[in-house]
């Protein structure tokens, strides 16, 4: 029995380090396996992060792809229109020209049937040797005419000169711009701003003007106002239609002693055009390049009502300013 434990006790220290190596044996592949599954699962992780950014770029590809659709579609939609336009353009030119051939032969028919005198007498076409003789009344009627029709001329450039001469419509720094000089001997820079605010103030709440004009800041210590103003500008108007247009701009007032300085600039204008509101900035609107013919000598028909009535409308603030100070 001695033996046997003897044995034994000799044989422990052999079965504890085989015991040892098998955990450690153990231990060694839990901890692969660890290894191995937190490398899957980070290759995992990073296979799903790329696809949701494929799946992003995909999703921002088809949305660009959408919207160069809808420019192409809207720009092929212009392009028949367009196409539409000048097809119609070109059929009723020929309609015309076709109805003034039409004219044309039966005013040559009719002439070959007679000759119609000034005086009502009619000749036969056969006999060539009758002629309407060119009288002195005639040449007094045709003089006149001429003379009516230069005057007229005359009368419409002279009506439009105030809007064709050099710097009507003055750009500063690629801004329209007006500034305007007060001179007002005898009052103090205080009292030029208490009249220039009151009269401001006043004016945002004229019939014409619309919930973005106001008096928008003040400096009363460098005697400094600014206001912004939108109103109708009305081009006509009778009992079926009423043709006018959003007018914004700012005005800018500097009092001195003796002196104010109005500027007035940031012009823009919104017009409706077939039910749609467009917007134009004066600077691509009623200067010289978009507004004037090439000659200087007549306002374009659009761009140039908006010209002459922003003109007119610069003219009458600036005298009602000058008047209030006075």
């Amino acid at each position: 029995m001695k033996k046997i434990l003897i044995i034994g006790l000799m044989c422990l220290p052999l079965t504890m380090m085989a015991q040892n190596e098998i955990t450690k044996s153990q231990t060694d592949r839990v901890a692969e396996l660890q290894a191995e599954a937190a490398a899957k699962a980070k290759a995992a992780q990073e296979a799903a992060e790329a696809a949701q950014k494929a799946a992003r770029e995909a999703q921002e590809a088809a949305e660009k792809a959408a919207i160069e659709a809808k420019k192409a579609e809207q720009a092929e939609l212009e392009q028949a229109k367009k196409a539409q336009q000048e097809a119609q353009k070109a059929d009723a030119a020929r309609k015309a020209e076709e109805a003034k051939k039409v004219e044309e032969a039966k005013k040559a028919e009719e002439a070959k049937k007679a000759v119609e005198t000034k005086d009502g007498w009619t000749v036969p076409e056969t006999n060539n040797d009758w002629v309407v003789p060119e009288t002195k009344k005639d040449i007094t009627t045709t003089t006149s005419q001429k003379q009516a029709k230069e005057i007229e001329k005359n009368e419409k450039l002279e009506k439009n000169a105030p809007y064709l001469v050099d710097n009507a419509v003055p750009v500063v720094d690629g801004e329209v711009q007006w500034t305007y000089r007060i001179s007002a001997p005898g009052k103090t820079a205080k009292q030029l701003y208490d009249t220039m605010f009151t009269f401001l103030d006043n004016m945002t709440h004229e019939e014409n003007q619309l919930e973005r004009s106001k008096v928008a800041i003040v400096n009363e210590k460098q005697h400094s106002i600014a206001a912004t103003f939108q109103e109708w500008l009305v081009f006509s108007q009778n009992f079926i239609s009423l043709d006018r247009t959003k007018f914004s701009y700012l005005l800018q007032v500097n009092c001195t002693n003796g002196s104010v300085e109005v500027t007035m600039s940031r012009l823009s204008y919104v017009y409706e055009v077939g039910g749609k509101p467009e917007t134009y900035k004066a600077e691509e609107w009623i200067t010289d390049k978009y507004a004037v013919n090439k000659k200087h000598t007549k306002l374009l028909p659009i761009s140039g009502k908006f010209r002459r009535k922003t003109i007119d409308r610069k003219n009458e603030i600036f005298k009602n300013m000058e008047e209030a100070v006075k």
